[in-house]
């Protein structure tokens, strides 16, 4: 399941720290989404954080002067030329390092031609308003659209949760994707439901990530103290994984220090039976395909067989 992000969902959070957007990035890794930004998206947020800036500036600027009329003698000032722009580049480096640290990757601009743009603009359908304002929200929604694959399948699950609480533009009176969406989806031949708006923030986490999580620390926790869940023995897996591995396995490897595995004083080392004696922690999340990968910190007993050299 792939999760795009509109502009509304991180306003103003230039550090990328705000709980709905943390919460997000761990809860993808864990749950095997694909977590995307426009990049329209992001020169928009930070358009608004190179107008904040200058308005900022502008009343420590006023301070200062309001100061020197009183006689007050201030530290050199950081407002010398061309520092607006490079301390907008500066935070656009980190917040496309943090994306990075979250996980979330950014969708370039769209490749929709104009006049389709155009077109859709003249004929007032959306997301395009009854003002004509909409061309930014336009860019967006085609870099949803392409985000898209074709299914067979005519009852296929949603393949886009498109977070944005932008009713207006967006939706229709139901707070569902508005129908000139819809339309243009199924005359592309995409189901209906191929993309769902999701306008609540809250209730997304609450009802959806949320419970998802809780699902998979169930499955972990049920792992660790019962060693099964379903059909899956947790026992049998790390017995088959660790035969696998080292029962009449080759031990005389070297390591990076130059080490071996096991003295060269031994002849044929061999590994003849693991016993797994304890099961530390376990921790389940998924992948992009809906597989279950889980993941385990154990101790095991190792009875090995050799000869070593007189």
């Amino acid at each position: 399941m792939k999760i795009i992000l509109d502009t509304n969902v991180i306003t103003k959070d230039y550090q990328l720290q705000g709980g709905w957007i943390v919460k997000l990035g761990d809860a993808a890794h864990k749950l095997g989404y694909e977590v995307f930004i426009p990049q329209i998206v992001i020169d928009e947020l930070f358009h608004q954080y190179e107008i904040e800036l200058e308005e900022a500036l502008g009343n420590y600027q006023k301070g200062l002067r309001s100061l020197n009329r009183l006689g007050i003698k201030t530290l050199k000032d950081a407002t010398t030329e061309g520092y607006i722009a490079q301390t907008c580049e500066e935070k656009q480096q980190l917040f496309m390092q943090r994306l990075n640290e979250l996980g979330i990757k950014v969708l370039p601009y769209p490749k929709v031609a104009h006049d389709i743009i155009v077109a859709k603009e003249l004929n007032g359908q959306k997301p395009f308003a009854s003002s004509q304002k909409g061309y930014r929200d336009s860019l967006i929604w085609e870099c949803v659209k392409e985000q898209l694959v074709p299914v067979k399948d005519l009852l296929g699950e949603a393949q886009i949760l498109f977070l944005s609480a932008n009713t207006r533009d967006f939706a229709g009176k139901t707070k569902v994707l508005h129908p000139d969406l819809v339309a243009e989806l199924t005359s592309q031949g995409y189901n209906e439901d191929a993309v769902v708006l999701v306008s609540d923030f809250d209730k997304f986490f609450n009802e959806t990530i949320n419970v998802e999580l809780e699902e998979l620390d169930k499955i972990a926790k049920t792992l660790l103290e019962k060693r099964k869940f379903s059909r899956f023995n947790l026992d049998e897996e790390l017995l088959t994984i660790l035969y696998d591995e080292y029962v009449i396995n080759e031990l005389l490897t070297a390591v990076e220090d130059g080490a071996f595995i096991i003295p060269r004083e031994f002849e044929n080392p061999e590994v003849q039976d693991i016993n797994v004696s304890e099961v530390k922690t376990v921790k389940v999340h998924q992948l992009t395909d809906g597989t279950s990968i889980v993941d385990c910190e154990v101790e095991a007993q190792a009875y090995m067989e050799g000869y070593i050299y007189r």
